[in-house]
This record gives structure tokens, C-alpha cells and sequence, in this order.
């Protein structure tokens, strides 16, 4: 199946094979404890396949969603996340966005399923099909990913900023883990859309700290000159740990 994408003013077909060589090329650039790492390509000609060689991630995703209840649990809990864990999964997903955003990479398709859990439980970033590379004052207007985690100036056609949509896909991952459900869904994308540059942010009544709502407000700003960057959440007080706790890479 071909895709076609519009290059200058004319119209270029992408396939499948396309969407995975790009992929290859952004893992073969990434080394982070907080990134699924790719160890090797093999190419089949004779069975027209392309095979990964990807870092094992035992637990597998950080939250699994229900389709009939509508729900996401975690594999840790059941259910959604005590605070403690949705900091620590916190602090690695920032870290390891912080990391692809720092090289100029936009991953454009955060969300639960693509975060992946190791053995020891420590978030991996994964599946770069969507990523792109952005200078940091590029404004774009194609949308890629998945519609409920789109941040709201993504559905109104104007261009905006990957990185600032990355942020906002961050933060509705939080809610996930705090909540166990999505912050916007509809039964249509245009519902969806509508929801997403109209409604104010739903925040359930909860026992969590003003910390952690506050962080999750601010990730989830609607204005997004006023929503956290990936550097602003590493560094508030929700999330901040001393340097030596946490490094970089490996």
C-alpha cells in the first residue's frame, strides 16, 4: 500500500518499505538507557523482509488498554498508577524524550503502548515510525501519530511545533497513569477534534499531591507558549532529583 505525501508543490509516494528504512535510520542514531536500543538490521531479499534485532523488553507495555471497559491498568498495579510509580515512569519517559529532543528528533507518537517495560520495570521509548528530525524553530502542519493523544493545535490547521506536541502527548500519558482513561475521547475524529481545541482539561477529584497536579496541569496547557517544555519538566520540583540519580545515558 502506498501513501502519498505532498513534497514542494507535488505529490510523492511513500510505501511501507519507505516508513521502515526511516525508521532504521533514526534507531541506528539513538543510545539512551531510556530507549529501546536497535542492535541489528537483517535484510531477507529472498523473503522480502526486513527484520529488527531490538532490545528485550520483558514487562512489555506500560499500560494495556481494555477495549470494552475503556480503560488502561498497568502491569505493575492492575489498575492505574500509585503517584510513586507515575513519577518514576515519569522521570524515564522525560529523560528519554529530553535525549531524542536535544538531537533534534520528534517522536510524534508518545503514548502508553509505546512505551515498553524492562525486567526491572524502567520505562524504554519504542516504535519510531512517526519520528522525525525538526530544527527548533520549524513549524509544521502535518499530523502523525494518534488522534487522542494530538495536542489541541494539531487538530486546528495552523502550523505548530512538534516539540511542543511531543510535551503535550507526555502529559496526556500522565493522565493515563493517574486516571487509567484518556482526558479527551469521542466516538468520531471530528468529535475528537472539537473536544480537543474546545473543552477545558476534565481533572477528576484525587488524593494526589499539588505537585503532581500541578505538573500535570501545566503539561497539559492548551496554550502551547505557556505548556512545559521537556527541560522545564525535568527540572520541576514534582520530578526533580538530584544529577547523580539519575544519568543521562548509560
Amino acid at each position: 500500500m502506498k501513501e502519498y505525501v505532498r513534497v514542494g508543490e507535488s505529490m510523492r509516494a511513500v510505501t511501507a518499505l519507505d516508513k521502515v528504512e526511516a525508521e532504521i535510520e533514526v534507531m541506528r542514531t539513538l543510545y539512551h538507557r531510556n530507549i529501546v536500543l536497535l542492535f541489528e538490521v537483517i535484510n531477507d531479499p529472498g523473503s522480502d523482509k526486513i527484520y529488527l534485532i531490538l532490545e528485550y523488553m520483558s514487562t512489555g507495555p506500560c499500560m494495556v488498554y481494555n477495549s470494552v471497559s475503556k480503560a488502561f491498568h498497568s502491569p505493575i498495579t492492575r489498575g492505574p498508577l500509585t503517584e510513586e510509580w507515575a513519577k518514576q515512569h515519569m522521570r524515564d519517559i522525560v529523560q528519554g524524550v529530553k535525549y531524542l529532543h536535544a538531537r533534534g528528533v520528534c517522536h510524534r507518537d508518545i503514548k502508553p503502548d509505546n512505551i515498553l517495560l524492562n525486567a526491572d520495570n524502567r520505562c524504554h521509548i519504542s516504535d519510531f515510525g512517526c519520528a522525525q528530525s525538526f530544527l527548533p524553530v520549524d513549524k509544521i502542519t502535518n499530523t502523525l501519530g494518534t488522534y487522542q493523544f494530538y495536542a489541541p493545535e494539531c487538530c486546528s490547521g495552523d502550523p505548530f511545533d512538534p516539540f511542543a506536541a511531543d510535551a503535550w502527548a507526555i502529559g496526556v500519558t500522565l493522565y493515563v497513569f493517574l486516571f487509567g482513561v484518556l482526558p479527551f475521547d469521542a466516538a468520531t475524529p471530528k468529535d475528537l477534534f472539537d473536544a480537543l481545541l474546545q473543552d477545558p482539561v476534565p481533572i477528576p477529584s484525587t488524593a494526589f499531591s499539588p505537585l503532581c497536579m500541578n505538573f500535570l496541569e501545566f503539561s497539559l496547557h492548551k496554550d502551547p507558549s505557556q505548556r512545559m517544555t521537556v527541560l522545564s519538566m525535568e527540572l520541576h520540583p514534582w520530578l526533580a532529583v538530584p544529577d547523580e540519580d539519575e544519568p543521562l545515558s548509560f
